[in-house]
């Protein structure tokens, strides 16, 4: 027969089956929630899930450029000490498995991504277009700074535009003029260095093209300089105007360096003026100049034609511009047909004058208007130097 346990072991034995299935029971919740909770531990040194870096690695993004974006520098996004690989949960460095022994690495990160308890802000996850990342409403991602090389050519074009032009015209604006390669007359104004101006006829010293034959004789026989002072008793020029043989600005309207220039007013004396009953150059300035050019300096020998005392004009009295197309065969020698014109600008007078007043034979009229500014452009030219000599020019006879 068997013996039944007292009533009391019984009672105590059934209280503690029931406290040990109330303990069980507790034990397997609170696992179960350890596990939950555990899960939301994702990949991102303990983040809390549903900020801006996490929400944005959450998002299953896969374009390898913004996830779980952490620093922005320059024009460059870096993740957080690791490369993505373009598989959510595959990053080197970061486990897929949540700590859940036995676990599947998958089904967690799909737990984490179906618990996550803040929405994906679209903004915040952009592809990238240009070197600077869109970062959206994300303040947990510092702003991009601009792009310094796009700034900087900008300002640099900016810069290029105010930089005043250094050509020729800008050189003339600030009143630094054209330099002459070597002394020479000077022909546009302002006069550089080296441009010998002529300030008789011009406030601007520009000189007209038969000033300028007179200035370059000067610089070549009395060697006038840009700088020298006005003195007509050491320039042809000077003297010319003095003495009336150029055109001229109205009397004592014109000082160098303290040093009035003798200026007379005078008008349509020279190979450029518009013609005039007085004046009929224009008819042909340039044999005009011809015939100024060839007495003056001998046809370029540089060596005076008029007389035979260089330097001494004034006090000879065979000195003649004539003698420039005579020659040795002076006075009556020089309208003998057996002598006959033997200077060294016979044949430039004979284009000059001759033609316009009998022919180049007709030696007689020739000599009778070789000074006639009326008569032909070439008597103007040598009206030019015959005045010079009427004058007691001697700076125009070397």
């Amino acid at each position: 027969m068997t013996s039944r346990p007292p009533a009391r072991f019984v009672a105590a034995a059934r209280s503690l089956l029931a406290t040990s299935i109330l303990v069980g029971s507790a034990v397997i919740f609170a696992a179960g929630c350890s596990d939950v909770g555990d899960s939301s531990a994702v990949p991102g040194q303990g983040r809390e899930a549903g900020s801006g870096e996490d929400a944005t690695f959450l998002s299953g993004d896969d374009s390898g450029e913004t996830g779980s974006s952490s620093t922005v520098s320059g024009d460059s996004t870096t993740s957080s000490g690791t490369e993505d690989s373009g598989a959510l949960g595959e990053e080197p460095g970061v486990a897929a498995d949540t700590g859940v022994p036995g676990s599947d690495g998958g089904t967690e990160q799909d737990a984490v991504m179906s618990t996550a308890d803040a929405p994906v802000d679209s903004a915040a996850v952009q592809p990238e277009t240009s070197s600077v990342v869109d970062v959206g409403s994300d303040t947990s991602v510092p702003e991009a700074s601009p792009d310094v090389s796009t700034e900087a050519q900008t300002d640099a074009g900016d810069a290029s535009q105010s930089v005043p032009d250094t050509g020729v015209d800008a050189t003339l604006d600030s009143g630094a003029g054209v330099d002459c390669p070597m002394p020479e007359a000077c022909t546009q104004a302002p006069c550089g260095n080296n441009c010998v101006p002529c300030w008789g006829s011009s406030t601007t010293g520009v000189c007209t093209p038969t000033e300028a034959l007179v200035i370059n004789y000067d610089i070549l026989k009395n060697a006038l300089t840009a700088t020298a002072p006005p003195s007509k008793a050491t320039s042809c020029y000077y003297c010319m105007i003095a003495g009336i043989c150029l055109d001229s600005l109205p009397k004592e309207s014109v000082e160098v360096d303290g040093v009035k220039v003798i200026t007379e007013n005078a008008q349509g004396l020279e190979c450029g003026d518009p013609m005039t009953a007085d004046n009929i150059a224009a008819m042909n300035p340039g044999q005009c100049l011809d015939a100024l050019s060839c007495t003056l300096t001998g046809n370029g020998s540089n060596v005076t034609c008029t007389t035979s005392t260089p330097d001494m004009a004034s006090t000879d009295p065979n000195a003649t511009v004539g003698n420039c197309y005579c020659g040795a065969n002076m006075g009556a020698d020089c309208i003998n047909p057996s002598l006959g014109p033997i200077g060294v600008c016979k044949a430039n007078e004979a284009t000059d004058v001759s033609a316009y007043v009998g022919g180049a034979s007709d030696v007689t009229d020739t000599l009778a208007d070789f000074t006639a500014p009326n008569l032909s452009p070439g008597g103007v030219g040598n009206q030019v130097l015959n005045c010079a000599l009427t004058a007691n020019c001697n700076a125009c006879f070397k």
